[in-house]
């Protein structure tokens, strides 16, 4: 007999445990919680790094370059040049994982003024998309490189190793000769290698992502650090 009552308030306090805290929260308020998070943009420096500079169609007959020059939170500044003409544009990115995509609005409403929707490959730097007149008329497929930073590397030295991750121990991804320029994509750990105190940097060059400590060249950036 004293068994089953035993047994009996056993059960009634699984119960109660199972019935408090989030075990009876809805599971839509957990998915709706979860997808709300799931697409958060943060501007954080290293996509600053990937999307501000100059970027260059490939196709010489349409010379248009655009110049993104400010990122923050999820939105773009800049500026387009198309025919010797420049104009001012704002808009907004999303980080799709492995690549951005960007919707850019000209100031003014005439013929030559529209909006640049497009994507940002995070691995080639390579941007494809279309530009549409405000009133419809007129549609153009576009694809541009990016081919300037405010933020690059130089190489010195006869070899120096790109490796897979911010340690000497890496493996080694390819080997810069001196004078190479590489795009700086984030700003590393600092440590002291060869008796010499630097960041390890993380840059771009020729569809490759890897580490460069940064002893090994010289760094230009806004900051001069």
């Amino acid at each position: 007999m004293k068994a089953f009552i035993v047994l009996g308030l056993f059960c009634i306090f699984i119960c109660t445990l199972t019935s408090c805290g989030d075990g009876n929260k809805d599971s839509s308020d957990i998915d709706s919680t979860l997808k709300a998070g799931k697409d958060t943009t943060v501007g954080t420096d290293k996509i600053r790094n990937y999307l501000t500079g100059t970027w260059q169609s490939e196709f010489a007959k349409m010379n248009v370059k655009l110049v993104i020059e400010n990122v923050k939170d999820t939105e773009v500044m800049g500026y387009d040049i198309h025919k010797d003409q420049k104009r001012n544009f704002s808009g907004t990115y999303e980080d799709k994982s492995d690549f951005f995509f960007l919707s850019l609005k000209e100031e003014g409403d005439d013929l030559y003024s529209g909006e640049f929707r497009f994507t940002v490959n995070k691995k080639s730097l390579k941007a494809d998309g279309q530009w549409s007149s405000y009133d419809g008329k007129v549609t153009i497929p576009f694809s541009l490189n990016k081919i300037s930073s405010e933020n690059m590397l130089t190489i010195r030295g006869a070899h120096v190793n790109m490796r897979k991750h911010p340690n000497t121990n890496s493996e080694v991804i390819m080997i810069l000769e001196g004078g190479t320029e590489c795009e700086i994509l984030e700003k590393g750990k600092k440590e002291k290698i060869d008796g010499k105190s630097s960041y390890w940097y993380k840059v771009h060059y020729k569809d490759k992502d890897g580490w460069i400590f940064g002893s090994l060249a010289t760094i230009k950036k806004k900051d001069n650090k």
